[in-house]
């Protein structure tokens, strides 16, 4: 069977830019990623379109016709369309390949589906995958529980993590997204207020706090840390672990206790325990640099790209037999 061609829309977390690498790797799959909206995060998206305001309506409907044409034309030529989001323009997609007999993979990130936003896009989809585990119970109850799966997020790791460095301030990063509804959702307060109270007690450490910057320059915040600490309240871990679980540092998440079954490859805490877990780890070198090699082996066996990408090949295989 020749490679097939197969167009990512939508690339939440730079994940679909990852699989296209991946797939390319291992010459499963020829893949062209297609961002439909403006992405400040500058990830690596093939195409990109812009919404910059234009304030003639002409130009704006001659703007919206060439790209119309354009996505028409990319999914002509796809043998596979893996859809990364959602809406009017996801589903107009999904309804013009099933026209066509191109099979579609859903791929849900988060938010989205626990909004019960895409019943229609679940229901119409030859094949589901989810970005966490959490997600599955999310998708509608008339959904078969075969048609959906986890697919870890990919992330090229490393052979071996990046060994740590000898140096007095011990700097905690965590990311989360510019609107700031979010930084409650992820429980950065409370990571404020831990940060704080270990400065109380005498240690000599920061936190950095990466929101709305490129991804190149939050990657380089990322090099400069010694620990990481996602997400407490989602119930899993995201992308930002991943990416510091890459690099070796010892990575914190909140983990539902129904989902501690899958022994996630980070230090699980609640906001309670923060402190506790947080102070052996700013006060021993030696201490983060075991736990981050630990998790390293664990994430990279779980995430890695060209894994993660054998099991993406293995779905499309299955849809387009």
């Amino acid at each position: 069977m020749a490679v097939p061609k197969v167009l990512h829309i939508g690339n939440t977390a730079n994940v679909a830019a990852e699989l296209r690498d991946g797939l390319a790797e291992l010459r499963a799959a020829e893949c062209l990623v297609f961002e439909t909206h403006n992405n400040r995060l500058h990830f690596a998206e093939d195409v990109r379109f812009t919404w910059d305001w234009i304030s003639s309506g002409v130009r704006r409907l001659e703007r919206n016709l060439a790209y119309t044409l354009l996505l028409k034309s990319l999914l002509d030529e796809a043998d596979l369309l893996h859809l990364h989001t959602s809406g009017r323009v996801a589903f107009a997609c999904l309804r013009w390949a099933h026209a066509r007999g191109k099979p579609v993979v859903q791929h849900f990130h988060g938010e989205e589906l626990r909004l019960g936003r895409v019943v229609e896009e679940a229901r119409g989809a030859d094949a589901i995958l989810v970005a966490t585990p959490d997600l599955l119970q999310y998708l509608p109850s008339d959904v078969p529980s075969e048609k959906a799966t986890w697919m870890p997020n990919p992330r090229k790791f490393p052979r071996r993590p990046i060994p740590p460095r000898e140096k007095r301030q011990v700097r905690i990063v965590h990311a989360y997204l510019a609107n700031a509804s979010y930084a409650r959702v992820f429980g950065t307060p409370a990571i404020r207020d831990a940060v704080r109270r270990l400065q109380g007690k005498g240690y000599d450490v920061v936190l950095d706090e990466v929101s709305g910057v490129p991804h190149g320059e939050a990657l380089l915040r990322y090099q400069d840390a010694d620990i990481a600490v996602d997400k407490l309240r989602v119930g899993w871990y995201g992308t930002f672990a991943i990416e510091c679980l890459a690099l070796g540092l010892p990575s914190l998440a909140g983990i539902r206790p129904d989902l501690k079954r899958l022994d996630a490859p980070v230090v699980a805490v609640t906001e309670e325990t923060l402190v506790d877990t947080l102070e052996p780890l700013v006060a021993s070198l030696s201490f983060r640099a075991s736990v981050g090699a630990e998790l390293f082996a664990k994430a990279r066996a779980l995430h890695d790209t060209t894994e993660v990408a054998r099991r993406l090949a293995a779905v499309y295989h299955t849809l387009l037999q």
